[in-house]
């Protein structure tokens, strides 16, 4: 085989897979920084605003305790703020449901419901 059948054979061949390439799914996030979403959350005494990282399928979300609830300044009680979740990656803001907390580690688990 010669140089001018070796092109004629590429290009016959990206002819024909071109439209399959130019269509094929994109491959999933890889980039950490794909995986970090805004927090806010709203309490009566105001609001707060950090940072979190999804894990799993993307619907948990990992932030500080501190940023989802409230304590009070008298007595022992806490209150669970309003939490609002913002994805730079996906484009998308959602409401953040509290699936468990930890005061002593300073951590806390959301649902988020992304419309994927």
């Amino acid at each position: 085989m010669n140089i001018l059948e070796a092109g004629c054979v590429v290009l016959v061949f990206l002819a024909i897979c071109s439209p399959a390439l130019l269509y094929a799914p994109q491959a999933p996030a890889t980039r950490p920084e794909d995986s970090l979403v805004v927090v806010t959350s709203s309490t009566p005494m105001g609001k707060r605003a950090g940072n979190a990282f999804v894990i799993g399928d993307g619907t948990l979300v990992v932030t500080a305790w501190h940023l989802v609830f409230e304590e009070s300044e008298q007595g022992e009680h806490q209150m669970p703020g309003l939490v609002s979740l913002v994805s730079p990656y996906l484009g998308q803001a959602c409401y953040g449901e509290i699936l468990a907390a930890d005061e002593e580690l300073d951590l806390a688990v959301l649902k988020a419901a992304w419309q994927l």
